[in-house]
């Protein structure tokens, strides 16, 4: 028979995503702890991997994250474990994160990934933009449409703005804007 908290389930958890793992055994200042620690190691991950070093800072990171709540377990008491402790806690909390995430990603900035070389060198291909969605009336995230509003932004001539084919839905350019409605625009 399994004791409550299960060593196995919390190594996984914790490998998966460190923060979830320490709320399982009960210890919020951990998952407070290992939120920012997981985010510095992918950053650092991502600097590193741009400046050619190849090294998997956030895979480490995840593995001993997995070892630590895999030994503070057999320390972990049964009784009195908090409401984020137990299953139903832990349910609520991804699915507030991914509620948020996904939320943000909606209605607040989304990133793209610049394809080509037509905006370069302002942009080169392969970098990320964070596009600012408030007021631009196609609220939308991971591809699923949420709502649909008129146009209230302002845009100036020379913004930089993400706008989806008329042609093939589901492709984005990253353009830049060279005329306003009423603008003559030759080339």
């Amino acid at each position: 028979m399994w004791t409550y908290p299960n060593r196995w389930v919390a190594g996984s958890l914790s490998f998966g995503a460190a923060p979830l793992g320490m709320l399982y055994l009960g210890r919020g200042y951990l998952a407070l702890a290992y939120v920012p620690l997981v985010l510095i190691a992918g950053l650092a991950e991502y600097l590193l991997t741009t400046k050619g070093w190849d090294f998997p800072l956030t895979l480490l990171v995840c593995a001993l994250a997995a070892l630590h709540a895999f030994l503070l377990t057999a320390s972990t008491a049964r009784e009195g474990r908090r409401w984020y402790a137990r299953w139903y806690g832990l349910c609520l909390i991804v699915a507030a994160v991914i509620l948020s995430f996904g939320s943000l990603r909606a209605f607040v900035a989304e990133p793209f990934r610049v394809p080509g070389l037509s905006m370069a060198p302002f942009l080169p291909r392969g970098a990320y933009v964070v596009v600012a969605k408030h007021g631009f009336g196609k609220y939308a995230a991971y591809g699923l449409p949420i709502a649909r509003r008129p146009v209230s932004a302002v845009l100036a001539l020379g913004d930089v703005v993400v706008v989806e084919s008329p042609d093939a839905p589901g492709t984005k350019y990253t353009r830049r804007v060279a005329g306003l409605p009423g603008d003559h625009v030759e080339y």
